[in-house]
C-alpha cells in the first residue's frame, strides 16, 4: 500500500467516519461503535485496500457530506 494512500485515509476517510458517527447522536459509546463500524466495513477492508486503493478518499468525501446534511 501506498504511503499517501494511509495518509489520505488519516486525513479524509477517519475523520469524516468520527465527524458522522457524532452527528448521528447517542451516547460515547455507541458513537465508538457506530465508528468501529465504519471502519471494519468489509467492503472497505477487501477491496479499496487490496486493490482500489484511493476509493477511501471519495467514501470519506461521501461520508462527511452525509454527516454535513445532519
Amino acid at each position: 500500500m501506498r504511503m499517501t494512500v494511509l495518509v489520505l485515509d488519516g486525513v479524509i476517510f477517519f475523520p469524516a467516519a468520527w465527524w458522522l458517527s457524532k452527528r448521528l447522536g447517542g451516547g460515547q459509546a455507541s458513537v465508538a461503535c457506530r465508528f468501529g463500524l465504519v471502519l471494519m466495513q468489509p467492503a472497505l477492508l477487501l477491496i479499496d485496500h487490496g486493490h482500489f486503493q484511493y476509493n477511501s478518499v471519495s467514501l470519506g468525501l461521501a461520508l462527511g457530506a452525509a454527516a454535513a446534511l445532519c
